[in-house]
């Protein structure tokens, strides 16, 4: 990694386990079986950058968004409802944007993999 051009490549055995805990879940309700790939985790005066390629086998989920999040579905199907709002269904190639602090439910319908963006922290 130069200066300005960060490069890497997704590399599955790299995934490590999360738990609920680690992803700071509210709740969880089934068995969770997640991983987690670090690809940038930057922060300085103009802010922070967390980026990575999380992995989550079927589940229903309650998160509270920890930053302003986007997140681009890879594989598996995700129906995500945000407090209040109406639910968002998402499959490969979906993209989705969540405010930083909303509160959500996710139900992983298919195992999921999706690649994230996360500012604000």
């Amino acid at each position: 990694m130069s200066g300005s051009v960060f490069t890497g490549r997704f590399d599955a055995a790299a995934a490590r386990p999360l738990t609920a805990e680690d992803a700071e879940f509210d709740a969880v309700e089934g068995e969770l079986r997640m991983s987690f790939v670090e690809l940038r985790d930057t922060s300085g005066p103009d802010g922070s950058v967390w980026a990575g390629i999380v992995t989550i086998d079927p589940v229903t989920i309650h998160y509270t968004f920890k930053g302003h999040e986007t997140i681009y579905v890879i594989d598996g199907e995700v129906s995500i409802t945000v407090d209040g709002e109406t639910t968002v269904d998402l499959r490969p190639g979906d993209v989705a944007s969540f405010v930083k602090g909303a509160r959500s439910t996710w139900e992983v319908k298919s195992t999921l993999r999706e690649f994230f963006v996360l500012t604000g922290v």
